[in-house]
């Protein structure tokens, strides 16, 4: 399984624009029901009256909340992989939102983590961890009921909270993004694309201790306590899902999303006698990791859904260095999850 870290910033995608898809067909439902409303006073009134005006989103509308089971697939066969290293976890996810204006909103998103299987990165044994903490700003710019079409753009803010950022050094992420949606018939189609940038205190990750133990005599620890792969300092991340409403109460969703990463340049180290050793000219600094989601989803009613589904990240190289199959890999899960729509669930009928 990819760190949690790196999982949380597509799922917090994802759930956004579903959270958007709800409030976007709650609204519609309401105008109807306004227009309906209208009509039936013309009707009967022996004066012509105007149609209420559309309301817009309730304060809350668009909050969520989800209980995860996850596994990696490679958890039920002992013989995929010659490595095995079976992953449960649970998670809570938490999507806060608070709608400002018809047009302006904020929300968060929070993952909170606990492998029920040994752990290869916690301290101790259930070890609660946590994902980052994400805090956005949104505007929606452009909505055309006829067309079904809506835009929308917005700022986000990551704070470090995971232990993947600390230990990469993490001060801040922060990130410009646009969203669009289209519908028609019981097809919802979405693309959110945004440009992050990523405050780290050091080019590489940290070691909290050094990990040659030998080091406290003779050369001492100080080059062991600032080595590891290099930090992602820009990010170019584009997310697209496409929604089949089956029936009423079930859909289907397929979703892919792409990572695109530069990272912070190599510089020269000078050595002890004066000279200085420059990276390779040819060294690449550019690294791509591609995102892969199916998802099926029932709702029992209104405001309780339950879902499952199966999901990857396909990093360019496997850890012996091939390429990795896109689709179906070491990094693959299988998740079931409980979605509670606060305002919808607790609803007054």
């Amino acid at each position: 399984m990819a760190a949690p870290s790196d999982v949380t910033a597509v799922q917090a995608e994802a759930a956004r624009i579903e959270a958007a898809r709800i409030e976007a067909a709650r609204t519609e439902a309401e105008k109807a029901a306004a227009d309906k409303k209208a009509a039936d006073a013309k009707a009967t009134a022996s004066v012509a009256t105007a149609a209420p005006a559309a309301k817009g989103p309730g304060l809350f509308d668009g909050s969520s909340l989800t209980y995860r089971n996850v596994a990696s697939a490679y958890t039920f066969s002992k013989s995929v992989d010659p490595t095995w290293n079976p992953y449960y976890a649970q998670a809570l996810i938490l999507a806060p939102r608070v709608n400002l204006s018809k047009q302006f909103y904020v929300s968060g998103s929070l993952f909170i983590f606990r492998e029920i299987t040994q752990a290869d990165s916690n301290t101790y044994a259930n070890e609660t961890t946590f994902s980052d903490t994400l805090f956005t700003l949104g505007y929606r710019a452009y909505k055309n009921e006829k067309l079904g079409l809506g835009i929308n753009f917005d700022a986000q803010v990551a704070i470090p909270t995971s232990k993947g950022s600390r230990m990469r050094t993490l001060m801040l992420g922060t990130g410009l993004g646009m969203s669009s949606s289209w519908s028609k018939g019981p097809v919802r189609v979405a693309w959110i694309t945004r440009g992050s940038r990523y405050w780290n205190r050091y080019t590489t990750g940290e070691l909290e201790k050094p990990w040659l133990s030998s080091c406290k005599v003779g050369a001492g620890c100080d080059p062991f306590l600032n080595t590891g792969v290099r930090n992602t300092e820009y990010r170019w991340l584009n997310i697209g899902t496409v929604t089949w409403q089956a029936t009423k109460k079930f859909s289907v969703t397929v979703l892919g999303g792409e990572f695109a990463d530069w990272l912070y340049a190599l510089h020269g180290t000078t050595l002890g006698d004066g000279t200085t050793v420059n990276p390779q000219p040819d060294n690449v600094s550019f690294r791509a990791t591609m995102y892969w989601n199916i998802n099926l989803e029932y709702e029992v009613i209104d405001g309780l859904g339950i879902a499952t589904g199966i999901e990857t990240f396909n990093s360019q190289l496997a850890p012996n260095s091939t390429y990795q199959a896109p689709y179906f890999n070491r990094n693959a899960g299988v998740y079931l999850d409980f979605n509670i729509d606060p305002t919808q669930l607790f609803a007054s009928k």
